[in-house]
């Protein structure tokens, strides 16, 4: 069975090298990538790349997918406060779920209410958001707790998509990639 992403964009300034290097990776991964978003209208990264999303994030079920990845960006706060966002994080991990967030999109999956007790990767503007929420800032580029996937910024793109990788399919993404 392949396993299935969503990957959230906000609708304008999410990092569209991110995005690129996750979706890269996980289908490279065989993992089947689908995009969701606020709005069906065509979401334009900060460097003007233009992604058009299969799915409004309201129509998603967050029981369906086998991840549910926010992505970066200044546009990324469209969804710190956002109900429908918190409810995909919250169903999706009540179903035992990954759920994953990059740079400041961990902002969306803290205020979900699930990262507490858990240790979120934190760039040194989070940390005390996530300590507000109860959740245990770590320093390091990928942090993994149980279901939880995060990323301290963009500079962890590409090891944040081989550990989500890995995670969905059960190998290593130098196996993946037929390294050595």
């Amino acid at each position: 069975m392949v396993a299935k992403a969503i990957l959230v964009l906000p609708k304008r300034d999410f990092r569209g090298q991110t995005f690129l290097v996750l979706s890269g990776t996980l289908e490279e991964s065989d993992v089947a990538v689908f995009v969701s978003s606020s709005t069906l209208e065509a979401c334009v990264a900060e460097d003007g790349f233009v992604v058009k999303p299969d799915f409004r994030n309201i129509d998603v079920k967050g029981t369906e997918w086998d991840a549910i990845i926010f992505l970066d960006g200044l546009g990324s706060s469209e969804y710190w406060f956002d109900s429908t966002a918190h409810t995909l994080c919250q169903v999706a991990w009540s179903a035992d779920r990954l759920v994953g967030a990059i740079g400041p999109a961990v902002l969306t999956v803290v205020n979900s209410g699930i990262a507490a007790g858990l240790r979120v990767a934190s760039g040194k503007s989070l940390v005390d958001a996530v300590s507000a929420k109860d959740g245990i800032p770590s320093r390091r580029p990928v942090e993994v707790d149980g279901n939880l996937v995060t990323a301290i910024d963009d500079s962890a793109a590409e090891a944040f998509a081989a550990k989500v990788a890995e995670l969905l399919t059960g190998q290593k993404r130098s196996k993946i990639a037929g390294a050595a």
